[in-house]
């Protein structure tokens, strides 16, 4: 009973491993993947960071420049997004955008357009943004932590 389990989960693991092998096979595909990852979260932090500082900075009178490099920041993102799925040929994509783009929204809108001078709202608008934002990162984590699984015999 013992080995028939043991290679239950020799097989299971084999046929995870060659899954995944399907889905990142060589190095610099992994390479590449953990570089788009590394970009796409310091968009992910500055995008929100930036847009607040500079609706505090220009005003309202200036809030389209804001508006516009956010919009210019969100289409890289989405670039950057599509070319790691399609390196890592995964399904969840639009789950990531949509999320991502009503997080960074509710940010804008409330920073931008419902701005109201107490630090307890603002802070609830930014934090509820941050929570939308969180399936993107966990997502960038889970697929970091399957490439060191795969590649940790590499390195």
């Amino acid at each position: 009973m013992i080995n028939s389990n043991q290679s239950a989960i020799r097989e299971a693991y084999s046929n995870h491993a060659h899954n995944f092998s399907e889905k990142v096979p060589n190095h610099k595909q992994a390479t590449t993947l953990m570089a788009l990852i590394g970009y796409l979260n310091t968009i992910i932090i500055l995008l929100p960071a930036i847009s607040i500082v500079l609706f505090r900075v220009l005003g309202k009178d200036h809030r389209w420049i804001v508006f516009l490099m956010a919009l210019i920041l969100l289409t890289i993102y989405f670039y950057l997004n599509e070319k790691k799925f399609y390196l890592y040929n995964a399904h969840y994509k639009f789950r990531d955008n949509i999320m991502l783009f009503i997080g960074i929204a509710i940010i804008l809108i409330f920073q931008g357009h419902i701005h109201i001078d107490t630090d307890t709202f603002n802070f609830l608008a930014v934090f509820v943004g941050a929570i939308f934002c969180l399936p993107t990162f966990i997502t960038n984590q889970s697929i970091i932590d399957e490439l060191k699984q795969f590649h940790s015999s590499d390195l």
